[in-house]
């Protein structure tokens, strides 16, 4: 990196290190209320299967699905295995009824 690049870099950053891109916008900060009220809502069972949901457990957290539903307040987790199976079952139906697929 040149003396040039590290000054751009510098400059892009603000007197605490961050960059100006990590920085939330007044929008997002907004949210974070409602956000915190809903992932209190995050049940601990998956809604399909009624297989058990670890908030704890990192590899849970990473791999299970959350849908959000703004307009009704409703919160639903899905584990892996049903997502893939009701991503297939879109699939089908998407396939089926033409659509999404590539255009021709």
């Amino acid at each position: 990196m040149n003396r040039e690049q590290r000054r751009k870099n510098k400059k892009s950053k603000n007197e605490k290190g961050v960059s100006k891109k990590q920085q939330p916008t007044e929008e997002q900060i907004r949210d974070i209320p409602e956000k915190v009220a809903l992932f209190e809502k995050i049940p601990n069972e998956c809604n399909a299967c009624i297989k058990p949901f670890n908030k704890e457990n990192r590899m849970q957290v990473a791999t299970w699905s959350v849908v959000v539903r703004n307009d009704i307040n409703q919160v639903r987790l899905y584990c892996p295995d049903c997502w893939e199976k009701a991503k297939a079952v879109v699939q089908a139906y998407e396939k089926e009824k033409g659509y999404g697929g590539s255009e021709e």
